[in-house]
């Protein structure tokens, strides 16, 4: 007789232990993605638009110039010395004229440093341009659809280096 007394509160505590499990916590894994407006979010990963490209739909893909679009490298040849650490460029048309503009972007996603190049065929030329005190000259050779390689020499009046890359279509 007194389990049956004790039943409505067995019951109410099993109901009240498993209305309090540990369920999973989801994490919206887009709640900080906004693939500049230029693609969806999918867990996580933009989804970009077409036209489009970049971790964060930032950058445009043009069909006239095969150098147009978002690129990185992760290790840089300078003066024969390797060094780690990932790169990111951006190659897009520079206004209304025939050439490109290559920006190279801070680690905060943030374009940082700019240079006018002009192309020519499987070629894009950096001439000569002082930016504060370093100046720069480069050159970057398409490889293939989706890699760069990438030859600068630097002055920044200290030492010149002569520093190389590929670079890979993101």
């Amino acid at each position: 007789m007194k389990l049956i007394h004790y039943l409505p509160f067995a019951v109410l505590l099993m109901l009240i232990s498993y209305s309090c499990g540990t369920d999973p916590v989801e994490i919206d894994l887009c709640e900080n993605k906004f693939c500049t407006n230029r693609g969806a979010c999918i867990e996580g990963t933009c989804i970009c638009d077409e036209g489009f490209e970049g971790e964060d739909c930032e950058c445009m893909i043009s069909s006239t110039s095969s150098f147009v679009g978002c690129w990185g490298s992760n290790d840089w040849q300078c003066n024969g010395t390797t060094a780690r650490g990932t790169s990111r460029y951006r190659i897009e048309k520079y206004e209304d004229t025939d050439s490109l503009q290559f920006i190279f972007i801070n680690e905060s996603g943030i374009p940082s440093s700019s240079w006018i190049a002009i192309q020519s065929g499987d070629t894009l030329n950096v001439p000569f341009q002082q930016t504060g005190a370093t100046s720069h000259e480069s050159e970057l050779i398409l490889l293939s659809e989706n890699s760069l390689r990438l030859e600068i020499v630097i002055d920044n009046n200290i030492a010149i280096q002569n520093c190389d890359a590929t670079l890979f279509r993101e």
